[in-house]
């Protein structure tokens, strides 16, 4: 399946997954799916037909917005490398420390992660590859393995850093640091 197949004509995930952060799968309310939404009980019960198929339906859309979003940015031509990567990691910053920053935050994007790890194409692994692959063409390693190496290593520090972080500004600083630090001929002076 494509990104596109996974989304919701007509819903913003963004919306509902903020609902979900607040107040926890349980205590989620049709209601408040509907007002984060903007849309009435009775269409989202059309829609979905219940709380939890929204919810499996709302994760996979919104992380298959994510992930599109992720992949077209590895791969334009136009943006300098440095500029891509901060792009990349300020995007993926963005939803998490607003989620972070609610009761169930931390949970609903464990749930998002599982949900996208059990997709077919395996849109984590896929992202892995597809980072390797952007450090091998811009020249960031030594080899393909090395390139792994350092995808798999940003992908462990920018989840680590996101634990912690309250403030996307707070999140950028610590993927700076790790950037300049693990990609050769890269400095802090690179990103913004």
């Amino acid at each position: 399946m494509t990104f596109s197949e996974y989304q919701i004509p007509g819903v913003a995930p963004m919306g509902i997954m903020m609902a979900f952060a607040q107040y926890g799968f349980r205590k989620t309310s049709m209601e408040d799916i509907a007002r984060a939404s903007d849309l009435s009980r009775q269409s989202i019960y059309k829609k979905f037909g219940s709380k939890e198929a929204c919810y499996d339906q709302t994760l996979l859309a919104y992380m298959a917005s994510v992930y599109a979003d992720v992949f077209d940015a590895l791969e334009n031509e136009t943006m300098p490398p440095p500029a891509a990567l901060e792009w990349v990691f300020t995007r993926i910053g963005e939803d998490a420390v607003a989620f972070a920053n609610t009761p169930h935050g931390q949970e609903l994007m464990e749930a998002a992660l599982r949900a996208a790890d059990g997709t077919p194409e395996n849109w984590p692994q896929m992202f892995q590859n597809r980072l390797a692959w952007f450090f091998d063409k811009h020249g960031f390693s030594r080899s393909q393995d090395h390139a792994e190496d350092i995808a798999f290593v940003l992908i462990k520090a920018s989840r680590g850093s996101l634990i912690h972080a309250r403030t996307v500004e707070s999140y950028c600083a610590d993927m700076h640091r790790v950037f300049a630090t693990i990609l050769p001929g890269v400095s802090a002076d690179d990103f913004t």
